[in-house]
């Protein structure tokens, strides 16, 4: 299977097509292996539930973000990637700020990194949860997991120059990669060929030079 860095090199659409379509395969591969059997399940509601429940017709619905949406994509993230203990200050939101955050972020719908960025007014949520929380939602923001930001080029940082810089880097290359790529799918391309390699046992690929 294609290594990250060689899949980020490539411009070829059908590289990057069974790369995605990986996907699930290698997600259902991890949960076996870090013994998480309802990762997959969660996934699936993240990229399908999920977004009927806060948009009608691709608008916000008001008051639809609850403290439990939140803290089941934070699970889904720990899950998925690095275990980091930020569960208690997810939960320990009240419905208030949840509301406050979420018509925060609609009032900037129109520009997806803002929309974004007022998500990390609740407790515990960072730029990168932040973009796990709206990724499923638009088009124009991808979940900026570590092996999307390594993909990039980044340093390995949570900050906002490298939110900003990542969900540039993935919105070109969805432009890039043409019609029906959005910046997530480009982010879980990179995922799955990331995950793919280091769950089949072979060393991980070298981080691209800075």
């Amino acid at each position: 299977f294609l290594a990250m860095s060689s899949l980020w090199d490539t411009e070829d659409v059908s590289v990057w097509e069974s790369a995605l379509g990986k996907y699930e395969e290698v997600l259902a591969t991890l949960a076996e292996s870090k013994k998480v059997s309802d990762l997959v399940e969660l996934d699936q509601w993240l990229h399908n539930e999920y977004s009927t429940q806060l948009l009608k017709k691709r608008v916000p619905v008001k008051k639809a973000l609850t403290v439990e949406h939140v803290a089941q994509v934070m699970k889904w993230k720990l899950m998925r990637g690095t275990f980091r203990p930020l569960m208690g200050k997810v939960k320990s939101n009240p419905q208030q700020v949840c509301d406050e955050a979420w018509s925060a972020a609609t009032e900037k719908w129109d520009c997806g990194v803002e929309a974004t960025l007022a998500l990390t007014l609740l407790s515990g949520i960072g730029p990168a949860t932040a973009s796990a929380l709206a990724a499923p939602l638009r088009e124009d923001i991808g979940f900026m997991c570590d092996e999307a930001i390594r993909a990039c080029g980044l340093p390995l940082k949570y900050d906002l120059k490298t939110f900003r810089a990542v969900q540039a880097a993935l919105n070109d290359r969805a432009k890039r990669l043409g019609k029906g790529w959005t910046a997530n799918a480009v982010s879980k391309a990179v995922w799955a060929a990331a995950k793919a390699r280091s769950e089949t046992g072979e060393p991980p690929a070298k981080k691209p030079k800075l």
